[in-house]
């Protein structure tokens, strides 16, 4: 019985190394492009690149989950980027759900402004895929040397992968949402490269709490 196992997990790291070559094959020839575009910044442009990015963080490029650290007004970033889904997913046309932002504290912390970003977005639409259209409340808040991002929603909730380090693999709950089971993978790898994690727990009244911690390495006083 030993030997057939074996060989499944021989031909699962193979099958492995070749999706994590392919993602890098694929992120380099969009960075490339994106390059090869020029011309000034726009939003677009930035979209792209943060794309090429997290596809280069996926297929296990260690230099592109470094944080480009700078200080930064976490809770302000954090409203600016929540503003910017509203108007993408039509909050203000009574089309999606409404997002309440709550800021409290000294937010000011070295981060990497980008993959802050990230880590909301992801968070936001899971909220938004599990939440069933209910309100999503995103607080960020402070824990002495941590930055604190919670997103809440008042859906019917959902348990995350025993081990958020595992790529490609979902939750239980999720089997009717679309998705490939990177976001939390890569929320968390980009809270680990912070000197933070991820961690999920049910909320109180129903639904589910993410929790990010970043730590404020070098942060602005």
């Amino acid at each position: 019985m030993s030997r057939p196992r074996q060989r499944s997990r021989a031909a699962l790291r193979r099958e492995l190394r070749t999706r994590d070559a392919f993602l890098a094959r694929v992120s380099q020839g969009l960075c490339e492009r994106v390059s090869a575009l020029g011309g000034p910044p726009s939003p677009e442009l930035e979209a792209l690149q943060g794309f090429a990015r997290e596809l280069s963080i996926i297929a296990g490029d260690r230099e592109a989950r470094r944080p480009r650290r700078a200080p930064l007004d976490v809770g302000l970033h954090v409203l600016e980027i929540v503003e910017g889904w509203r108007r993408r997913h039509g909050e203000r046309a009574n089309t999606g759900p409404t997002i309440q932002v709550e800021r409290t504290g000294s937010l000011v912390a070295s981060v990497d402004a980008d993959l802050i970003g990230t880590i909301l977005g992801e968070l936001v639409s899971n909220a938004h895929k599990y939440g069933g259209g209910r309100p999503i409340r995103v607080l960020v808040d402070e824990e002495r040397e941590l930055v604190r991002i919670v997103v809440e929603d008042e859906g019917p909730g959902f348990v995350p992968a025993r081990s958020l380090g595992q790529r490609f693999v979902r939750g239980s709950g999720t089997e009717r949402v679309p998705g490939f089971g990177v976001g939390l993978w890569l929320t968390q790898a980009i809270a680990s490269a912070h000197g933070g994690e991820l961690r999920y727990t049910p909320r109180s009244g129903g639904g589910t709490r993410a929790i990010v911690t970043l730590r404020r390495e070098d942060s602005a006083t």
